[in-house]
């Protein structure tokens, strides 16, 4: 080590994961030489390690949440590292495990629990369940209504079918679910036409929303 006053350099070797780094740190004196103890602080201890993980505010380092924001990258002592997705009730992602100093930073790929899924899944037969006990012919705040040629006394409905969904997440951390597959709604009207008094219409369900949290449930809200 070659000092000068309150400053130094190091020449230092180390091994990470079997690769050998050899780097020179720059370090400067706390409390000055009249010190009986001396402490030095290393001045560029701190490497860039670049994370790219759209659709999270936040990854866990080492046990410790930290916020890559806009440029992408950490601050971190030389090492090997895994970098996961935060512990949420909506979406997961692989862990990735990078070391400092090399040619790739970590990625991770965000995607919706299957647990998130199938709350979503519960939540909207709930939904469709609900919208189907309504005899009316007009169900309020529901994706179906009878529009047949005939004016009705009574209408009953049956959900023939769900709807298939899929699944996104957007860049800024946002889930959505649409229909991917069309499902069926049977609605069975009692009518004042002597010519058909019983009229059975068949109608395709489709259903989209958004997925959010409250920090500990999955709430599914319908916007179509």
């Amino acid at each position: 080590m070659d000092t000068d006053g309150d400053r130094a350099t190091a020449q230092v070797s180390y091994q990470i994961s079997g690769t050998e780094y050899r780097e020179e740190f720059r370090l400067r004196r706390l409390g000055g030489p009249e010190h009986t103890f001396q402490r030095w602080d290393i001045e560029n201890a701190l490497r860039a390690l670049p994370v790219s993980a759209v659709g999270l505010s936040s990854v866990t380092v080492a046990g410790t949440p930290v916020y890559p924001g806009q440029s992408g990258q950490i601050m971190v002592f030389p090492g090997r590292y895994t970098v996961r997705a935060p512990e949420t009730p909506l979406a997961d992602a692989e862990p990735v495990t990078v070391s400092t100093g090399g040619q790739q930073g970590a990625t991770l790929t965000p995607r919706l629990r299957a647990t998130a899924q199938e709350a979503v899944e519960k939540q909207l037969k709930e939904y469709l369940d609900g919208c189907a006990r309504q005899e009316v012919a007009e169900p309020e705040g529901c994706p179906f209504q009878y529009s047949g040629f005939y004016e009705i006394t009574s209408i009953k409905w049956r959900i023939a079918e769900y709807p298939r969904m899929q699944y996104q997440l957007t860049p800024e951390g946002l889930a959505f679910a649409q229909t991917a597959a069309n499902g069926t709604v049977e609605g069975t009207a009692r009518t004042m036409s002597t010519f058909e008094p019983t009229d059975v219409v068949r109608l395709a369900l489709v259903v989209s929303g958004q997925i959010t949290t409250n920090g500990t449930d999955v709430v599914f809200t319908v916007t179509q």
